[in-house]
């Protein structure tokens, strides 16, 4: 069952002036208005009935019939209670202790009583039991989520449950390419709107890649290597010439596409995960830095480190997918 006053809550801070003026009105007299045409309401309340239907929407009902329906059962099926949400849209500013002491108790039983009405027996079950198979449980949190999420990996780990926490935005993209299909992804969220956070769930459900768990050696081009179900390496050759004219040649690029010069390569490039010894040229000037150093920098987990593919040639690394590049091997003037 949805809950309407729940939501009403939660969306709070995102409504505009008008939707702000309809959900105090909602709040405080709930009961009245469980029983109202949406004509009536607008007049009551004093917005406009296409307000009051883009409300609805807004909290995720398909209309005003649907969304009144379901504040009539809430009205006639809750015990009367004072409303704690009108209580906490006021300035605590205007409060004695007494009742800031009572409005945070109060919150918080409100909160449990309406994760009890939302929760769903078959779901619970289904999360349990894909949690006791997971290989792995990553929890992605930010900022105020991050305590619950650590609190959540300390109890997993007392069960024996493999879980691990990404609590900045780099981290969550990067953990997501080492997922396989088995492993659990939990998003902590107050709001349910953090930007990263969905981005990161998106990027799972869509195309999550699984780690290179081989080495994989490019003996021809172009060639397309699949590393794993739902991961695929596509290497091909861009042909430069004289002809052309450098200064408006337009080289295709971006995180997950990358040029070099092939004929600065020794050896057989080949995609692998990090080995001792591995390093990276960073500068023009051919500086090196090993592979680790990199992660470290970077501030990818130590857990991830050795699930990333890279691109290899021997212990040189050309790319690192989604990062960095070797710069000694970037298309110049001279390519």
């Amino acid at each position: 069952m949805n809950s309407g006053i729940l939501k009403i809550n939660e969306y709070y801070k995102t409504f505009t002036k008008q939707e702000k003026k309809l959900a105090d009105f909602l709040l405080k007299n709930i009961n009245e208005a469980s029983v109202l045409t949406i004509s009536e309401l607008s007049k009551e309340s004093g917005v406009s009935c296409s307000t009051i239907n883009r409300f609805a929407i807004t909290l995720g009902y398909k209309g005003f019939k649907e969304f009144i329906r379901d504040m009539y059962h809430e009205a006639n099926s809750l015990p009367v209670q004072e409303n704690v949400y009108e209580i906490n849209h006021e300035n605590p500013l205007n409060m004695d202790i007494d009742t800031v002491i009572k409005v945070v108790c109060n919150l918080n039983i409100e909160s449990i009583r309406n994760s009890l009405m939302m929760i769903e027996e078959t779901k619970v079950l289904k999360a349990i039991e894909a949690i006791h198979k997971a290989p792995r449980v990553v929890v992605y949190a930010l900022s105020g989520s991050v305590a619950p999420a650590l609190d959540l990996k300390f109890k997993f780990q007392r069960l024996g449950i493999n879980c691990e926490v990404y609590d900045n935005p780099h981290s969550l993209i990067l953990s997501a390419t080492t997922l396989k299909s088995k492993d659990v992804v939990i998003a902590l969220s107050y709001t349910g709107e953090t930007k990263e956070i969905l981005d990161a769930l998106k990027y799972v459900k869509e195309n999550a890649p699984q780690k290179a768990s081989a080495e994989i050696e490019i003996s021809q081009m172009p060639c397309e290597i699949e590393i794993e179900p739902g991961m695929t390496v596509t290497f091909d050759f861009l042909s430069l010439n004289e002809e052309k004219n450098e200064e408006n040649l337009i080289i295709p690029e971006n995180a997950c596409t990358k040029w070099m010069d092939y004929d600065k390569i020794k050896g057989s490039p080949c995609v692998r995960t990090r080995k001792q010894g591995d390093y990276l040229v960073v500068n023009s000037a051919g500086g090196r830095k090993k592979l680790n150093r990199v992660f470290i920098d970077e501030k990818i987990p130590a857990g991830l480190r050795d699930q990333i593919p890279v691109v290899a040639a021997g212990s040189e690394i050309l790319w690192i997918p989604g990062g960095r590049m070797n710069e000694q091997y970037k298309i110049t003037s001279t390519t």
